[in-house]
């Protein structure tokens, strides 16, 4: 096993015995790179109907919705552990919460101004610690 935040390569080669019960070797195959060290940011998805049904003042906008990419379609394969949504300002990024892949993180949004997100995938290492991709694309949201 591969663990999270790190790369290891592998490579194989075969072997039969002779009739001295020598091993003799095969050259070795080409490499195999697992690499679990680089998380792809994940893609904010937006489209204005979400807000349909909102007050003019606000509404709950479950952002776990929002996000693309957690799994491998072509054989359902968990690629991330989570997810960790901000509201950006400027160049400062509060964090509204995070959870863990099919979760929700469920914002109060005030639909009277503009409010930018962006989200960050993380892996949860063997330590348990979190690692973290880069931010994923911005959205704006507002009625």
């Amino acid at each position: 096993e591969v663990p999270a935040g790190s790369k290891k390569v592998f490579v194989a080669r075969i072997y039969v015995l002779d009739k001295d019960k020598n091993k003799i070797y095969s050259a070795y195959s080409n490499e195999i790179i697992v690499d679990k060290s680089f998380i792809k940011a994940p893609t904010l998805s937006y489209e204005k109907q979400m807000l349909d049904g909102c007050s003019e003042k606000g509404c709950t906008v479950d952002f776990g919705v929002l996000i693309k990419d957690y799994y491998n379609q072509e054989f359902g394969v968990k690629t991330v552990d989570g997810f960790e949504l901000f509201e950006k300002n400027g160049s400062d990024y509060k964090s509204l919460g995070s959870n863990e892949v099919g979760g929700a993180v469920v914002v109060e949004v005030d639909v009277t101004t503009k409010k930018t997100y962006v989200a960050k995938a993380f892996i949860i290492k063997n330590d348990g610690k979190k690692l973290y991709s880069n931010y994923s694309d911005e959205i704006v949201i507002s009625k």
